[in-house]
């Protein structure tokens, strides 16, 4: 069976993942992802026009898969909304700091460029209204 072709924009969101988790989101350049794809930076501002814009693209990424996997989890039958709300509070506590690009969202040193970002998405705001219906 033959494997599907990595699309550029996942192989770009890969190698951005990459270079944030070995240098951080604020030392991490245009330039050090494309290096990282095996692209050049003129490449890689074709589809992502900014830093900022790079980055939502990687959290939204990281956001759908956990808005997934969180549907499926809670997707078991409950005795109440009290048993359900605990279960995603420790889905999340377990879950979030295994993602650790999402898991800079709660850290004191993710409150700036990251939660902006983030938090004033609407495909983010959209994932958060999906997960909780």
């Amino acid at each position: 069976m033959s494997q599907q072709p990595v699309l550029p924009t996942e192989r770009f969101l890969d190698a951005a993942e990459a270079c944030y988790a070995r240098v951080g989101l604020a030392k991490t350049s245009m330039e050090d992802v494309g290096r990282e794809a095996g692209a050049s930076r003129a490449t890689l501002y074709r589809y992502f026009g900014n830093r900022d814009e790079l980055l939502l693209a990687a959290l939204t990424r990281q956001a759908r898969r956990l808005a997934a996997e969180a549907e499926v989890y809670l997707s078991r039958n409950f005795d109440s909304v009290g048993d359900y709300l605990v279960e995603g509070l420790l889905f999340c506590l377990r879950e979030i700091p295994a993602r650790p690009l999402i898991g800079t969202l709660f850290t004191r040193n993710g409150l700036g460029a990251a939660s902006r970002i983030a938090l004033t998405s609407e495909e983010m705001l959209a994932i958060g209204v999906e997960v909780l219906r």
